[in-house]
């Protein structure tokens, strides 16, 4: 029903806005652009963003902006990030590959976005704000611009370093362009400018019964655990850790307005393809930790036991709905606007969808396909890879996560080392369901087998260390950068909010 209602929306707003120049309404939305070709591509990465905070996805924080752009074009409602963590992640979206296995940077004989599209003459630049889409990690092949921004810069800012390029672009040739903007908020640490917060949102029933189970689970261990409710590390700590993101989310909004109004005020926006993609997205105390995870909480920190603690935040190694579930929107000559895309899509999509829209040649390679002329996606599976975990999710809602036997919790030496969880059970404290399903749990593991098996991208372990070194100098890290191994919860002992430890 929720989702009948927002594909309604986009087709009104798409139909009240009179189309922008379309060939009518279609039975799927308002028709593509007619006559209109390609000039200038514009990939928007928001890193850290989950799909179910924005307006098209069904969300209430304000994003006007996002609306807008998903009233011009193609949602994907069902998309997916081929990562848990931005560099995994974003050397898939880069190379349309599937990545298997550790890889400090992107390999250095796949072609990359930029390196495509600088064959077919466009003019390339990047601005991105997290350092690890570094040069040292091979992000800058093939980018005739690239601005390495911080963390601590705010869309805006961003925004308006990819502007100032743009404008020089327009001073020298009428050749295509290509940029990469690549905004940092709603990353931690959570510090949107005051203008982008508002009063601390209502909580639905549905999460007020997480929390309660997960709070009579703490009672278990902890008899008389006032933690569990209140405090430092309670309900209201978690209602304020979601209040700053969702700012944060407004920021990203913003800074996307100021790049879509100065694409429109020069004429430019229909002859331009715009992506909104994002790295990863974030768990906000929906799900509890994996198992072996409250192992080590029990034995280590019994008395630190809290909602806070029991509960997934950040994105670490987890690939639940709200970190796997990214939001893909593509806007632009040959798209239908305000439509609601079917199927899995997934960022490996990104790559191929964007040269086809421009009419380059798409190579045969690739794990993605493209989107262009589509409104439906027919994918049986999408896998994703990061740090010590890999997830396969299957059509139906079903998805297996194999992880080392400290992050499961399964000692017995006979049984795998992996998690089920289905969609079936809301999106809201999954549980493992691999007892109840061996037969399912069986299959999606063979099939992250058989993946493996032909995934055939080349990783890329030759990295200068100062590209870790640039990471430590931020404070970002303590150790090597492209370590999976590394501690990435980016939050204290105590639960609280801190700037990352993690990379991604």
């Amino acid at each position: 029903m929720v989702a009948a209602v927002r594909r309604l929306g986009l087709l009104v707003a798409a139909l009240l806005c009179g189309c922008g120049g379309s060939d009518g309404p279609s039975s799927s939305g308002a028709g593509p652009t007619a006559g209109a070709s390609v000039h200038g591509v514009l990939l928007v990465v928001c890193d850290t963003l989950r799909a179910d905070r924005l307006d098209p996805y069904g969300g209430d924080v304000g994003t006007p902006h996002v609306n807008r752009l998903a009233e011009r074009g193609v949602v994907w409602e069902q998309n997916r990030a081929q990562g848990c963590w931005t560099l995994p992640s974003m050397i898939s979206m880069m190379t349309g590959r599937w990545i298997s296995e550790r890889s400090r940077g992107v390999p250095k004989d796949q072609p990359t976005l930029a390196d495509l599209l600088s064959e077919e003459g466009f003019r390339t630049g990047a601005f991105v704000a997290n350092a690890v889409a570094s040069p040292q990690r091979g992000f800058a092949r093939s980018v005739d611009h690239f601005d390495q921004l911080t963390y601590s810069d705010p869309a805006d800012v961003v925004a308006k370093r990819f502007l100032d390029w743009k404008a020089g672009l327009d001073l020298q040739d009428e050749r295509p362009w290509f940029g990469w903007v690549h905004f940092m908020d709603p990353h931690m640490p959570y510090e949107p400018d005051e203008r982008f917060l508002r009063p601390q949102a209502p909580v639905s029933s549905a999460q007020r019964d997480a929390w309660k189970r997960a709070e009579y689970e703490i009672e278990q261990f902890l008899p008389g655990s006032a933690a569990a409710r209140q405090g430092t590390n309670g309900r209201q700590f978690i209602r304020g850790i979601r209040q700053a993101y969702d700012g944060e989310v407004r920021s990203f909004d913003h800074g996307l307005g100021l790049i879509l109004d100065a694409l429109e005020a020069s004429g430019e926006l229909d002859t331009t393809l715009v992506v909104l993609a994002a790295d990863h997205g974030e768990a906000m105390f929906e799900n509890p930790i994996y198992p072996g995870e409250k192992d080590a909480l029990l034995d280590d920190e019994p008395r630190s036991l809290a909602l806070g603690r029991w509960l997934a935040y950040d994105h670490k190694h987890w690939y639940f709905p709200q970190t796997w579930n990214t939001p893909l929107i593509v806007s632009g000559p040959g798209f239908e606007r305000g439509v609601v895309g079917e199927g899995m899509s997934a960022n490996i999509d990104i790559l191929p969808t964007i040269l086809a829209a421009v009419g380059a040649h798409v190579p045969d390679d690739l794990d993605g396909t493209s989107l262009v002329g589509r409104t439906t996606v027919e994918r049986e599976l999408v896998f994703g890879h990061g740090r010590d975990t890999t997830a396969v999710i299957d059509g139906a809602g079903n998805f297996w996560v194999e992880m080392p036997r400290e992050l499961s919790g399964v000692r017995d030496p006979q049984r795998p080392s992996g998690l089920l969880f289905q969609l079936s059970q809301g999106p809201l404290y999954l549980t493992d369901r691999s007892r109840q399903e061996p037969e399912l749990a069986a299959s999606l593991r063979q099939r992250i087998d058989e993946w493996r098996a032909t995934t055939t991208l080349r990783t890329n372990l030759d990295v200068d260390d100062s590209a870790d070194q640039i990471l430590i100098d931020l404070g970002y890290v303590e150790g090597p950068a492209g370590d999976e191994s590394e501690d990435a919860d980016g939050a204290d002992a105590d639960g609280t909010s801190k700037p990352p430890k993690s990379d991604g």
